[in-house]
């Protein structure tokens, strides 16, 4: 590699950590955004220079480019986590097709057979991580998508019968006191994402783990409700095939240990709850980068050492902020498989929710010296952050003072909800965090909530026995008046229900989260 090349990699690597820094800051993150863009352009153009078949990179780059620009222009920011899931794949696919052709021809790379065994290691491990990084990342995709179901895939196969028969005997419990109007309680905030062909695939799986589960007891302990113990055999079977591969050398080893890795990365995945999503994606994160740099190390490429370590110990730091947010550890989100109650508390289906109109809501709000405002889901599918900035124009021209409260594990994927909000030009100054933001509710009037739903359920300190127990979560329950954007009563991505629904301080508007906030903006020019 020439002077030149190492340099300009040198000035890339230095533009990417300076990238990363910027982007710990929500004032700096448009610098940091500019100086990535600048680093890849210069370790771009350097690998060029490099490359011997300049004409064949240039096609692939262009070809990359057109279905990236493409995508950029289609997608929605509501879909943004699977679309940063699905590139994750990419790089875990890209990883395992470098190490396969690094072993298939070394000489390619300056490696001189036979392959040394540190190498052989480098190559296993690259595989590996790569492996898990991409059937793991298209798991989170189909679950973010919605083609996997939003709770644990081993206990939507084990509760399939089970829940069909609730399905069809549960009938719709809650009427609202001011229309009298029945509303569905057990309407979900997102679609049902299970087809009639993955609920026929469940339906056989269930059986065919009930009878292996009858046939012997210790069965159950590696396949019963998605225990952790399968996907432990599941690595260190990976770990065996690594070691057997650096002793033989065996192609056949290598596919084996792929193969094995890519059954993990889908088992390691897939039975994670919905509500674990966001450290998901951040996990995923991680692992592209550590796939980065293992192939970094098989090339001999610095660039890709460093830009690897620096995503892949960034993610890790992510999800271990995120975990303590939620009063969790990596370790029970990864292997902890929680148990999904399809059936509504007693409490909540014998309750009754106050659900009042956008205009009766407009009236509050425009009767309140300070209101805080929790976006969640909601305000991203409904793409309703441009209204609700109307909404919020409108109030403080009016000397009511507003702040927005970000939950760090609101939405799908870290920072969503920033994202939405600077997106719509709201100030950096006027959102806040849960730490900064939770003691101030109680000195609230108004707490306005647009689609969010686990991140204030009060399950999350209420109720021992909730999956979410311990979880931080927004005291909105505190504020004078709780206003609730939702489309129905039903259960958020948790799958649990929420009792502040019914409490008395809570009115929830019903609907669309754009259409109540056009609805809101409406009614406040009126007043």
């Amino acid at each position: 590699m020439t002077d030149s090349a190492q340099l300009s990699y040198l000035v890339a690597s230095v533009c990417f950590i300076l990238s990363l820094k910027g982007l710990s800051s929500a004032s700096s993150a448009q610098r940091g955004n500019v100086l990535g863009i600048i680093g890849m352009a210069i370790a771009v153009f350097a690998t060029l220079f490099l490359s011997k078949r300049g004409y064949v990179s240039l096609l692939a780059i262009a070809i990359g480019g057109t279905i990236g620009t493409l995508i950029a222009k289609k997608i929605k920011m509501a879909a943004l986590p699977q679309l940063i899931a699905a590139f994750h794949s990419l790089v875990g696919g890209a990883a395992v097709l470098v190490a396969w052709i690094t072993f298939s021809s070394p000489q390619t790379f300056n490696i001189a057979p036979p392959i040394s065994p540190p190498v052989l290691l480098e190559l296993g491990l690259e595989a590996i991580i790569g492996a898990i990084t991409f059937t793991g990342s298209i798991v989170a995709f189909c679950k973010l998508q919605g083609i996997f179901p939003k709770k644990s895939f081993f206990n939507f196969i084990s509760s399939n019968k089970k829940s069909d028969t609730n399905n069809k005997s549960t009938s719709p419990q809650n009427k609202s006191i001011d229309s009298n109007e029945s509303i569905d309680s057990n309407k979900t905030d997102d679609p049902q994402p299970a087809s009639n062909l993955f609920t026929t695939v469940a339906q056989y799986i269930s059986k065919l783990r009930r009878k292996l589960i009858d046939a012997h007891p210790f069965v159950k302990h590696l396949i019963g409700d998605g225990s952790s113990m399968l996907t432990i055999a599941l690595g260190l079977g990976c770990l065996l095939l690594l070691l057997l591969f650096v002793l033989t050398q065996s192609f056949f080893v290598f596919l084996q240990l792929v193969i094995l890795s890519l059954i993990l990365g889908i088992y390691l995945i897939a039975p994670i709850g919905g509500s674990d999503m966001p450290v998901v994606v951040s996990l995923l994160n991680s692992y592209s980068g550590w796939a980065t740099a293992a192939t970094g190390f098989t090339l001999s490429n610095h660039l890709l050492i460093i830009t690897g370590a620096l995503v892949g110990s960034s993610g890790a730091i992510l999800s271990y902020v995120m975990c303590k947010n939620m009063n969790r550890s990596i370790w029970n989100v990864v292997f902890a498989r929680t148990t999904h109650s399809d059936a509504p508390s007693s409490t909540c289906s014998s309750a009754r929710a106050k659900v009042s109109s956008p205009e009766d809501a407009a009236f509050i709000l425009n009767n309140a010296s300070s209101v805080i405002v929790v976006p969640g889901y909601g305000m991203a599918v409904a793409q309703a952050q441009r209204s609700l900035c109307d909404v919020v124009s409108m109030l403080t021209s009016r000397g009511v003072r507003v702040r927005y409260a970000i939950h760090p594990v609101a939405g799908r994927m870290p920072g969503h909800m920033n994202v939405l909000l600077a997106e719509a030009n709201v100030s950096y100054d006027d959102v806040f965090e849960l730490d900064d933001i939770n003691g101030d509710f109680a000195g609230t009037d108004v707490a306005l909530v647009i689609g969010a739903n686990d991140i204030t359920n009060p399950a999350a300190y209420e109720d021992a026995q909730s999956p979410i127990y311990g979880m931080p979560v927004l005291r909105v329950d505190k504020a004078g008046t709780v206003l609730f954007v939702k489309r129905s009563l039903g259960s958020g991505y948790a799958g649990i229900d929420n009792k502040l629904f019914y409490r008395d301080n809570t009115m929830m508007v019903i609907g669309d989260a754009k259409k109540v906030c056009d609805e809101l903006a409406k009614s406040l020019k009126a007043l």
